[in-house]
């Protein structure tokens, strides 16, 4: 299932603090609402160039649109200062992701430094990204604050569980879109249950996985090699010469 949003900023954070199941009487009015996608055609997959797999006969014509069975939205109504409000928009989240695993809030009107505010004042540690997979690059004003991925808008991000080949992993994910896409345009983002996944997995796989772990091999190159590489190790783990002492 994806959301039809294009150009995201992302935070994720360790959560110290436990889900509630209350929400206090919000200052600014948040409704409930559906996801409407209007005339948008859903995202080709079948034989997509740069997907693995995309060309077997298994593989959907498309990827269908997320709906009120994988998320909960919500809508914060016009011309509201959501500054005051954000202690209430983190209880409202925490209330519903327990049930639903995602939330969606539209119109909430942030800049990226608004977004950055917002995750310091309502979250946990700040979880660090370095040795992260994706290319990623953090904004020196928006602390904490990355772009969804700096891959070339070629490639697919498939479904995934974030930095789950890390002894730690975020609690939770924030994504904040900045531009949406154009009708017919590629750029969503995918929100896949992973526990449904684990259950329609063949059983004798998980249990493998379960008992004998799972180890991987990455080789990441300097960025001194005057070659075409998207990743290096020195961006992957956030190192300059400026912090090596």
């Amino acid at each position: 299932m994806i959301l039809p949003t294009l150009r995201f900023l992302s935070a994720g954070f360790r959560s110290k603090y436990p889900l509630l199941n209350h929400v206090s009487k919000c200052s600014i009015t948040i409704e409930p609402t559906t996801v409407d996608y209007g005339k948008t055609p859903q995202p080709q997959i079948f034989n997509r160039k740069y997907l693995d797999g995309s060309e077997c006969n298994e593989m959907p014509s498309t990827l269908p649109f997320a709906n009120s069975k994988n998320l909960k939205a919500f809508r914060v109504k016009d011309n509201q200062n959501i500054v005051d409000a954000f202690q209430d928009i983190s209880q409202l989240i925490d209330r519903n992701l327990i049930n639903y695993g995602a939330i969606l809030i539209r119109n909430l009107n942030m800049d990226r430094q608004m977004f950055a505010d917002f995750i310091s004042g309502t979250s946990g540690e700040r979880f660090n990204y370095a040795g992260g997979n994706a290319a990623r690059s953090e904004y020196e004003d928006s602390p904490g604050i990355m772009n969804a991925t700096d891959d070339p808008p070629e490639v697919t991000i498939e479904p995934h569980i974030e930095m789950s080949y890390c002894e730690s992993m975020p609690a939770k994910i924030f994504f904040y879109c900045a531009t949406p896409p154009r009708v017919g345009e590629d750029g969503q983002t995918t929100v896949c249950d992973m526990q449904l996944v684990t259950k329609n997995l063949d059983k004798n796989i998980v249990g493998r996985l379960w008992k004998e772990g799972v180890r991987y091999h990455r080789w990441l190159p300097c960025e001194k090699i005057k070659k075409n590489y998207i990743y290096s190790w020195q961006k992957n783990f956030s190192y300059s010469v400026k912090n090596r002492g």
